[in-house]
């Protein structure tokens, strides 16, 4: 499990820098697609195989962040669709993508340490 969690910080961290080139290019991933904390590798193992932890608090908190986490990348897509590209680059560098991003790689942490 531990492997497979590392590999979920390196993906979410990656959104980073697409949210990043699609401020540049104009060309955003799809909204919706990014709002779904069911469709990343993570969100598919923890509404499945991960579930068995759903009683661990460490299990609630990275659905709790996760979610919050592509709600905010979902948030950042639409910023740039608005033309906002000064605010949306201001969410992923210190606001609340930045703050979902650090939370989510912290409670996946957490959650790697009860089953290592």
């Amino acid at each position: 499990m531990s492997d497979f969690l590392e590999k979920a910080v390196m993906a979410h961290n990656l959104w980073k820098g697409k949210l990043r080139d699609a401020i540049v290019s104009g060309n955003t991933p799809d909204e919706s697609t990014t709002r779904a904390d069911n469709s990343c590798d993570l969100g598919k193992w923890l509404y499945g195989e991960g579930a068995q932890y759903s009683g661990k608090s460490e299990y609630q908190e990275v659905m709790t962040c996760h979610k919050s986490f592509h709600q905010s990348a979902a948030e950042v897509v639409k910023l740039i669709k608005a033309g906002k590209k000064d605010d949306a680059a201001k969410s992923l560098d210190q606001g609340d993508f930045a703050k979902c991003s650090i939370s989510c790689v912290l409670a996946i942490g957490k959650l790697k340490k009860i089953h290592p």
